[in-house]
């Protein structure tokens, strides 16, 4: 693929998915600190019996922590390459620089409305007509439009991490 069309792909996939993206994002980022807070006071309780700490988890600590800044970071250059003015490289940079933990993300998020969307089915099965009804039906077709829009997202992340980009002076 060509620069320029490269350029272009990663600008439309900020543009057509970003608020998707930035959800996911988010959403690791909150699983990620959660995780990070209920070892942190395991490791503590464990330092407390035992009077000794644990470096394997300490490392495993600061290494979600690391992840959860790469994710803050991406959050801001997805921020920074919506801008109505923003240039497109930042897109570029945007998809190169964080492409494998956005994707993650993307992935996992996508997985988890997916769990969402069986459970409003079965309550969509169980629920009496009414409004009830009516609010779960609402509820699961949003959720299966987020569903499509991640998995489109994760799809394009996907390829656009594993395109060979060739620059214009290369092609002729």
């Amino acid at each position: 693929m060509d620069a320029q069309t490269y350029e272009l792909n990663c600008t439309k996939l900020v543009g057509t998915y970003g608020d998707e993206i930035d959800r996911a994002l988010r959403i690791e980022m909150e699983r990620l600190e959660n995780l990070a807070i209920n070892m942190r006071n395991r490791h503590r309780a464990y330092e407390k019996r035992h009077g000794t700490t644990l470096p394997g988890m300490l490392r495993r600590i600061a290494e979600i922590g690391n992840e959860g800044g790469d994710l803050r970071t991406a959050r801001e250059w997805l921020a920074d390459a919506r801008k109505p003015d923003a240039d497109a490289e930042k897109a570029v940079w945007f998809v190169v620089v964080y492409g494998e933990p956005v994707y993650s993300a993307l992935v996992r998020q996508e997985a988890a409305d997916r769990v969402s969307y069986q459970e409003l089915e079965r309550l969509f099965d169980e629920s009496s007509d009414g409004p009830g009804r009516k609010y779960i039906a609402g509820c699961a077709k949003f959720t299966a439009h987020q569903i499509e829009a991640l998995a489109d997202a994760s799809n394009w992340f996907k390829r656009l991490n594993e395109t060979e980009v060739v620059r214009d002076s290369a092609q002729r």
